[in-house]
């Protein structure tokens, strides 16, 4: 009578078990030699990541500043730099216009990505033209991009965008894109968009190519609509990779300093100042360090707020 594995007992029972799994009872420990490769990728983190965070979180919490260069040590002030900063109108004022600029130029990203991806994703003569106007843009140093802008949207006739305008009798003078506060703003959000949807358009032309052909055809069969065929087909079959692509944006969108700093310096007055960018200006503007890395760390903080539901998402469509 032979009698089940599982009622078995003894030395017996864990060569069944091996016999049965292909492995030993125990689970195997990974060799030592295996953890050499991963050395690397560690003392990366540890020397471009984890130093400079410590680094940063240290000097938030002490007075470093051209006053305190004479005082050794840098004396330890606590939390005094988070509350001085949090009552500074500049960072209340630095908050919603952070929040404008993420919403305006994340949208923008996604929707002129989606429309250049659909164009990119269909076959016609003449294709390669506007793919090498899509990498070139990529590729472009955001250093060279915002200087061409700002040479564009100068507030004279000079300006490319400006007397384009008064040629087609849009305007009746000059617009001040840079130098008045409102308009500026939205000036940065439109920059900073234009650089980032030839990256929307890569990743999103990849994503349709995934979208089974079957789809299109068994909706046409029906009788749909161009539009319809885009609103429960396409859109439906994208989804998840919208969703990743847009807390990359935010991530991307609220660190942006390039742009900021080319084009308008934070300013006028700093109407442009974004939360990241006001680390700047306290460090090398106003030579105070300390109040510098404070704002860091919340811009820090900020960030890993943004980056949990990527990391969620990531793992979802992993384990899917």
């Amino acid at each position: 009578m032979t009698v089940p594995l599982a009622e078995r007992s003894g030395p017996l029972a864990a060569g069944d078990a091996r016999r049965v799994t292909g492995r030993p009872a125990a689970r195997r420990r990974v060799p030592s030699g295996r953890l050499l490769f991963a050395l690397p990728a560690f003392a990366f983190l540890i020397v471009f990541f984890v130093y400079p965070l410590g680094l940063l979180i240290d000097t938030s919490v002490r007075e470093v500043s051209l006053g305190s260069a004479a005082n050794p040590g840098n004396p330890v002030v606590g939390a005094e730099n988070y509350r001085t900063v949090l009552a500074e109108a500049a960072f209340r004022e630095a908050v919603p216009r952070t929040l404008i600029f993420l919403v305006g130029s994340v949208a923008l990203q996604l929707v002129l990505g989606l429309c250049v991806a659909l164009v990119l994703n269909e076959r016609f003569r003449g294709i390669a033209v506007p793919r090498f106007l899509i990498y070139f843009v990529w590729l472009l140093p955001p250093v060279v991009s915002g200087a061409v802008w700002k040479y564009a949207l100068d507030g004279t006739e000079q300006g490319a965008v400006n007397d384009a305008l008064l040629a087609l009798g849009l305007v009746d003078s000059p617009v001040l894109f840079l130098t008045r506060p409102g308009v500026a703003l939205a000036a940065i959000t439109m920059v900073t968009a234009w650089a980032g949807v030839p990256f929307v358009a890569i990743v999103l032309t990849a994503a349709l190519k995934d979208v089974p052909g079957e789809l299109y055809e068994a909706a046409r069969v029906d009788g749909c609509s161009p539009w319809h065929r885009f609103r429960w087909v396409t859109l439906p079959s994208i989804a998840p990779t919208l969703s990743i692509l847009g807390t990359l944006l935010l991530i991307y969108s609220f660190k942006a300093f390039d742009y900021i700093f080319v084009l308008t310096q934070g300013g006028p007055g700093t109407s442009t100042s974004t939360v990241p960018y006001l680390a700047y200006l306290y460090s090398f503007a106003q030579f105070d360090f300390g109040l510098g890395s404070a704002v860091g760390v919340v811009s820090v903080l900020t960030a890993l707020v943004f980056a949990v539901p990527y990391l969620l998402q990531v793992r979802k469509e992993e384990q899917s």
